[in-house]
Formats: structure tokens, sequence, C-alpha cells
């Protein structure tokens, strides 16, 4: 599986057309979630959520917290 992890990361993997889902903790900061939210939805990217940092760093198995991750095409 191809992914990437972060902000930054998931924001140019939106842009560029290369996610395919993107993840957000519920515990991110609102205003970055909101920002991130509306770009997803002007390219049309599935967006889920989940209930922490912890849990998302988990998930993508990089031991430490993480805001925002993606899964790629």
């Amino acid at each position: 599986m191809n992914k990437v992890v972060g902000t930054n990361q998931v924001r140019k993997a939106v842009t560029k057309g290369l996610a395919k889902e993107v993840f957000i903790a519920e515990n991110t900061d609102r205003f970055l979630k909101e920002s991130l939210v509306d770009l997803c939805e002007k390219h049309k990217v599935e967006i889920k959520y989940l209930d922490s940092k912890k849990e998302l760093g988990k998930l993508f198995g990089i031991g430490i917290n993480a805001a925002t991750a993606a899964i790629l095409i």
C-alpha cells in the first residue's frame, strides 16, 4: 500500500491527484481539519475520520502520533 503521512505530504498528494483516500484524526486542530476537508472536497477525495492522532499513527505503522495520512492511487 502506497501511503503518505503528515499534513504537508497529504496536501501535495491531494493537489497532484495522487490521493485515493485521506484520513484525519478527530483531535486535529480545527483550522487544519477544515482546510484539508475543503481541499479534499474540491478534488473529490474521500475522507475518513479516526478518533485520535495516536490511532491514526498506529494504523499507518509510524509509531508516533499523526494528524493526517493518505492512501495513494
